[in-house]
């Protein structure tokens, strides 16, 4: 009935409230709805996956059913963690080519932070963290645009929906 449409409103609200996060230093801060599991680099982000259309669902689903609704996890350093990723990366035996064609910018976020930005002026693509460069700097399409450019005698084909 009525009264319980309004208890799982109230419940939904509840859980749908961003934790608080004021303790944490924003530069640092991660944070992974373990609902959906889905990571956001900012308080903003993350607000703005909790107001989500599929993320609500998920909510009403769960609360429907009974099932408990799992709290986001906050994680606010992420350095080491950058740092085991890429070693990760680089002793995967892929080479990374191309580095000449990646440049770093300082930019502000939608939270005001400032964060290093990278392009690839090979490829066109846009990295956000030093761990999708080293992904990109040993990725198969950067790779066979990296040969075309620079060895033109080679004939390699490089798929128009992968450039």
């Amino acid at each position: 009935g009525k009264k319980h449409q309004e208890a799982v409103r109230v419940k939904i609200k509840q859980i749908s409230t961003p934790p608080n996060t004021k303790k944490f230093k924003k530069h640092n801060l991660v944070i992974k709805c373990k609902l959906c599991d889905v990571t956001c680099i900012s308080q903003k982000k993350y607000n703005d996956h909790c107001s989500h259309r599929s993320h609500q669902a998920l909510i009403q689903a769960y609360v429907k059913i009974g099932r408990v609704v799992p709290e986001p996890e906050i994680i606010h350093d992420q350095q080491d963690n950058i740092q085991e990723k890429i070693a990760v990366i680089q002793e995967s035996g892929t080479p990374a080519v191309g580095r000449e064609f990646m440049s770093a910018k300082t930019v502000k976020d939608c939270d005001d932070n400032v964060v290093d930005v990278y392009f690839c002026s090979l490829c066109k693509v846009n990295c956000s963290s030093e761990v999708q460069v080293e992904r990109h700097v040993r990725s198969k399409k950067h790779y066979l645009i990296y040969v075309k450019v620079t060895q033109p005698e080679v004939d390699i084909q490089v798929n128009a929906a992968e450039h």
